[in-house]
């Protein structure tokens, strides 16, 4: 069987709707026996025939790479421009899978050379609202950013004895009143962006979130790239405080009943339906059980079997159940780029409902 043949047949359940990446570590060097494991485990099916990957250097032998493993199926090829990431459309629409993958290399090594492991990130990227204020002079916009694309955009002009601030004031006020959540980026050179955010109350000042020192107009190149970078880094440090500000409690131990802080309490708290916030590492990879009958998750080691029923359980990929079960709990949730303390806990904790 070939690598396409093992992607193909072993797509064996659908995804949440809201899922848009996987959740698999995948080592192309390991036996077919091996591999397959990982897929039928890993692998979620998405929509469309669409392949992400991201290479920050070497696109060309990516390509290669790909040709060799899938032969005949890459249609085209095409960096997207910005962050390495570039966008592969495949022949056969069996091969329906969103991948973003990032390579793991020794130090030295090239990608002449075979890479050493594939690991496809659970990713989920949902953009907050947002309005980018673009100055740049007489040509200064306002862009309304939805879900990380540019939604509406148009002019700022002085007018009526106000100012360019006053003005851009003004239609911030008017776009943000029925926005609660929208944040402000603001591009432009040093001294405008100061002049600006000097003029701003302290209201609107709270919402910016990033700042780039150069006017991109939306339909530029670099535009949307630079706002996704903003975006996320802004995403990131969010990340990081809800971590914090759950695991780190000066001069005092967690309270139980509030927090849970490792694999196991989550699960438990995950089988009582006190998840209220989800916090996940990216990279957080879990075996467990599953009740085929309750649905009860379990760590290892699996038990005959289930614990609260008596039924028959699988063993399965924690991560994925994990998620699955905290969103019917009603629960929010986080899935954290990186996060010291998070690591620290096994990879998930999680804020809980009272008894």
């Amino acid at each position: 069987m070939t690598f396409y043949d093992q992607l193909r047949t072993l797509l064996d359940w659908r995804a949440d709707p809201g899922t848009r990446v996987l959740s698999l570590y995948l080592d192309l060097t390991r036996s077919p026996g091996d591999l397959a494991e990982d897929l039928s485990e890993g692998l979620h099916e998405a929509d469309f025939p669409e392949v992400f990957i991201h290479d920050p250097d070497g696109l060309k032998s990516v390509v290669q790479l790909l040709e060799q493993r899938l032969p005949g199926e890459i249609e085209s090829a095409r960096a997207l421009g910005y962050d390495g990431l570039a966008l592969f459309h495949c022949r056969e629409p069996a091969l329906a899978m969103v991948f973003r993958l990032r390579f793991a290399l020794d130090p030295g090594l090239t990608f002449s050379h075979e890479p050493q492991t594939w690991q496809l990130a659970y990713y989920e990227e949902e953009y907050e609202p947002a309005v980018a204020i673009v100055l740049d002079g007489p040509a200064t916009q306002l862009v309304e950013l939805h879900v990380g694309d540019v939604a509406s955009h148009h002019r700022v002009r002085p007018s009526h004895g106000r100012s360019l601030e006053q003005e851009v004031r003004v239609e911030l006020h008017r776009l943000l009143h029925d926005r609660s959540r929208a944040h402000l980026l603001v591009l432009g050179p040093d001294a405008d962006r100061a002049r600006l955010l000097a003029s701003l109350e302290p209201a609107l000042r709270e919402r910016v979130i990033g700042e780039h020192d150069r006017s991109l107009a939306p339909g530029a190149a670099g535009f949307l790239p630079v706002v996704h970078r903003l975006l996320q880094a802004y995403e990131r440090r969010s990340e990081v405080a809800g971590v914090r500000s759950l695991l780190v409690v000066p001069g005092g131990a967690l309270d139980p009943d509030a927090v849970a802080s490792d694999v196991a309490a989550v699960v438990e708290a995950i089988n009582q339906g006190r998840i209220r916030k989800f916090y996940m590492l990216q990279s957080f990879a879990h075996r467990g059980w599953l009740c085929d009958a309750c649905d009860r998750l379990g760590t290892l080691p699996v038990p005959p079997s289930c614990t609260a029923c008596g039924a028959s359980v699988a063993r399965v990929p924690l991560e994925r159940h994990l998620v699955q079960q905290a969103r019917a709990c009603g629960a929010e949730i986080e899935t954290v780029h990186e996060s010291e303390e998070l690591a620290g806990v096994g990879g998930v904790a999680a804020a809980l409902l009272p008894r």
